[in-house]
């Protein structure tokens, strides 16, 4: 089961890719869409998130940074926390990513009949839900 939820996964986002002009790494994807939903969002939550170590989001920020696609700030009230906020670029890559992928999900479940799409919407609920409990 879990092959075929990877090669789902995989040629869905290689479609979404070829879709998609982005002016960066396609890795760097679920960072952008955590700092977008979460502007100011601290580093560590970052991590957190994406369920990752904070070397890496700290890495990956700074090259994104770079890249234009966020700010760094301290924290006002404790200046070793740093936030993250999305640039004007990255809200428009987040815009077209989220209307691509949009489109997308609409090419591939058109071909499936609704009662399909719903008992894989619920069944992917179920599978997160018990994931979830796991993990607290």
């Amino acid at each position: 089961m879990m092959d075929l939820i990877w090669t789902f996964q995989k040629l869905f986002f290689r479609k979404l890719k070829k879709d998609l002009d982005l002016p960066f790494h396609p890795k760097r994807l679920p960072f952008l869409v955590v700092v977008v939903k979460n502007p100011g969002i601290a580093q560590k939550d970052i991590a957190k998130a994406l369920n990752i170590e904070p070397p890496t989001v700290a890495i990956t920020i700074k090259r994104m940074e770079r890249d234009g696609l966020v700010t760094r700030k301290n924290d006002l009230y404790d200046r070793r926390i740093l936030r993250v906020y999305p640039t004007e670029i990255a809200k428009e890559v987040y815009k077209e990513m989220k209307e691509k992928v949009s489109k997308l999900e609409n090419e591939i479940f058109n071909h499936l009949n609704p009662d399909d799409v719903s008992c894989m919407e619920e069944s992917f609920q179920k599978l997160i839900d018990i994931l979830s409990k796991e993990e607290d």
